[in-house]
């Protein structure tokens, strides 16, 4: 949608990755300036080796990368400052040159030095949070944030400055936010079709998890079928593992059209990672969520939580969970027609599908000098 001058459009830096948790929202950003204005200019800062490498590009947005500053036992910290001025001055040259108007914090630890950069040149800073539990990049940069914008409200009294929080969701793609819509137009399908997603990078115990409870679900096999999205790494093992099963099983290393794929879900079996939530309610799926038991501050059992809790999703916990348990839970689910609706509604109460666009909205305000209040 043409809309208003192009001389008017702000400049923004989109800053952070690492994981598709973290490059999603701000492509979804992106993607809502692009409907307000003819041309947005536009740059996305990295880290090098991350997934935005990949993702970026591919949505014909301009990436730069820096150094990783990302710490890891006591030599890595010991080395932390130095490598933190370095990607700073890295950043900071990149700044220069492009001379945004607002720069957006997206999470992980590629969000921090153009950040910090940004700081020292006084230009304006906006953080996205997308978990229950603020990162702690996150939580740092909140002390000079213009805005924070949260997706969960029990967020809000973590950060540095609480007073500057917007809880306004976690922005998803068009693509994703179209599918609610086809969704409750389509009939139903010969079978089910069940959906296991461990996140862009995969999940290595739970694809083991998923072919431990497939073995004990041959009876669905006529009215079942999965899409595993195993990650990368995990999958030609993950191949090999389910190429015996009685359910018919695709495995895919990483998908690009998740809109496709979540269409034509009846169920998610996923990790609880915020992205991934986000749009699982933007479209309405009931979800089965066991949560990386690893993740900093357990924020993927805060996440899961809370949608458990209105009745959108069942919580497994990982360390009580194997094979049976997990069949014994998918069966219930997939038996249940109404449960599945009831939940389905439910998913969608807690979707925020104007997330992107009110985030939009608050960049332009920034950008042209409003008020953060």
């Amino acid at each position: 949608m043409a809309g208003t001058q192009e001389a008017s459009a702000p400049r923004v830096v989109l800053a952070g990755g690492g994981t598709g948790g973290h490059v999603f929202p701000g492509l979804a950003v992106a993607e809502e300036l692009a409907q307000v204005f003819d041309s947005v200019p536009l740059l996305y800062v990295g880290a090098r080796g991350g997934i935005e490498e990949s993702l970026v590009p591919a949505s014909g947005l301009r990436l730069e990368v820096v150094r990783s500053v990302k710490t890891s036992g006591l030599l890595g910290y010991a080395r932390l400052p130095f490598a933190m001025i370095a990607a700073m001055r890295a950043a900071g040259r990149l700044l220069d040159d492009f001379a945004p108007d607002v720069v957006v914090a997206l999470g992980g630890y590629a969000s921090c030095p153009p950040a910090l950069a940004a700081r020292r040149r006084g230009l304006p800073v906006v953080v996205l949070e997308q978990n229950a539990i603020p990162g702690r990049v996150s939580r740092f940069l909140s002390r000079y944030a213009s805005e924070i914008h949260a997706t969960y409200r029990e967020s809000v009294e973590r950060f540095a400055r609480p007073e500057r929080v917007k809880v306004t969701g976690n922005p998803v793609r068009r693509a994703i936010l179209d599918v609610a819509r086809a969704r409750r137009a389509r009939g139903a399908g010969e079978r089910l079709s069940l959906l296991v997603a461990g996140g862009s990078q995969g999940a290595r115990r739970l694809n083991q998890l998923l072919v431990e409870a497939l073995k004990r679900l041959e009876d669905l096999a006529p009215v079942l079928r999965v899409v595993h999205l195993a990650g990368r790494k995990n999958c030609e093992s993950a191949r090999r593992a389910s190429a015996g099963l009685a359910v018919e099983v695709e495995v895919v290393g990483f998908e690009e059209d998740m809109a496709g794929r979540y269409l034509e879900c009846d169920l998610v079996l996923s990790r609880a990672g915020a992205t991934a939530l986000a749009e699982i309610s933007a479209c309405g799926i009931p979800a089965l969520l066991v949560p990386y038991p690893h993740a900093k501050d357990n924020h993927q059992e805060a996440n899961a939580r809370s949608f458990a809790e209105a009745g959108a999703a069942r919580l497994l916990n990982e360390s009580e969970l194997n094979g049976q348990a997990l069949a014994d839970a998918l069966r219930e689910l997939l038996q249940d027609g109404r449960r599945r609706a009831e939940m389905a509604e439910k998913m969608l109460e807690k979707g925020r599908p104007g997330a992107g666009a009110e985030i939009a909205r608050r960049l332009v305000a920034i950008a042209a000098g409003g008020s953060s209040a």
